[in-house]
Formats: structure tokens, C-alpha cells, sequence
């Protein structure tokens, strides 16, 4: 007969795997990091833009590949940043070169047909994806440059539909990718 955990033994074992995990994240910041990055898609999408962000509470391998690293790189969640017909590989690190960090970053180009730079080393071949990161930790600025990578992205999304006159280009109206107006929400507050 195989052990298992019976339903009480996994709802103790998920709290308790949750308040080590919330501490942790505390920690470095993430909690408050996610919470700005939410803000900063709301306020995007509040302007009418199409965007859309899918988060993981874990990374995918390419996730890595973002950070440019000579050390230790720990990036406990990533996700998919949609713009319009774009997917942007998007993800969080917590530690880049073995020294704490809160760095976003996100994929140049659109990760189904993503640009790596390769290099060699002792015969081994190592990638890394075009990116551009985000320092939360030390600027300030960091979302709002953020949201201004995601305006440039969509700008390029809507000229492109724009100029779609058969219609042509994809399964999307053109309607879906130009900005829509904006609803009045309270501006944030810091």
C-alpha cells in the first residue's frame, strides 16, 4: 500500500509551503514589485490599449535566458505579456550574478520567434535573449520605462493594422489594436 497525505495533511502542508514562500518573496521585495507591475498593465489597458499579462508563480526555462548573469540568478515567476499580436516574454528576478536584485525584464521580440545571442565557452554553446530589463530595486522610473517599451510595442501593433487595408494581416480587426479611449480611474498615488 502507498502512503499519501490525507486532505487536512495538504491543506497544513500548502499554509505552511505559503507562509515560508510569502516571507521569502517579503524579502526581496516581490510582493510590492507584482502589485506595481499589475498597476502599471491596468494602467496601460485603462488608456485602451490591447495588453494583457498571463503571470506564473514559477519561470519558464527561457525565463533565464533574459538576465544577463556570471553567477547565481533565482526568477521565481515569469509570464507571457501579450501586445496586440505580440507575445513578450516577461520575468522577475530576485537575485542576477549572486547578488540580490529586483529586475524586470522582458523579450525584444516576440518570443514565438525569439533572437538569441550565443556564446561558446569550454565547447558549450550558451543563449541569451534579446532583452530589456527594468532595475525595481533602484529606479524609480522603472515602470514607467516599462510602460513606455509596451506604448512603443503597441504603436508599432496599431501602424501595422492600420496600414492592413484588405485586411490581410492576421485574423484581428484593426479596431483591436488602436487605442480606445481612456475611462477616468483616480490618478496612482505613490
Amino acid at each position: 500500500m502507498h502512503k499519501r497525505l490525507p486532505p487536512d495533511g495538504i491543506r497544513d502542508a500548502f499554509n505552511a509551503k505559503q507562509e515560508k514562500l510569502r516571507k521569502e518573496w517579503e524579502t526581496y521585495g516581490l510582493p510590492a514589485a507584482l502589485r506595481g507591475l499589475s498597476d502599471a498593465i491596468a494602467d496601460i489597458r485603462e488608456a485602451g490599449l490591447d495588453v494583457s499579462l498571463t503571470m506564473e508563480g514559477d519561470a519558464s526555462e527561457m525565463a533565464f535566458e533574459l538576465f544577463e548573469n556570471n553567477g547565481s540568478l533565482v526568477v521565481p515567476v515569469s509570464g507571457i505579456l501579450r501586445v496586440g499580436d505580440i507575445h513578450v516574454l516577461l520575468a522577475i528576478a530576485t537575485q542576477v550574478s549572486s547578488e540580490p536584485a529586483l529586475v524586470l525584464a522582458i523579450s525584444r521580440f516576440d518570443i514565438r520567434f525569439h533572437g538569441t545571442q550565443a556564446t561558446t565557452k569550454d565547447g558549450r554553446i550558451t543563449n541569451r535573449i534579446r532583452s530589456d530589463s527594468f532595475d525595481l530595486k533602484n529606479d524609480p522610473e522603472a515602470l514607467v520605462k516599462f510602460q513606455q517599451a509596451v506604448i512603443t510595442s503597441c504603436v508599432r501593433s496599431a501602424e501595422v493594422a492600420r496600414n492592413d487595408v484588405a485586411h490581410a494581416f492576421g485574423d484581428r480587426p484593426a479596431r483591436d489594436v488602436l487605442p480606445k479611449p481612456a475611462r477616468k480611474r483616480p490618478p496612482n498615488t505613490p
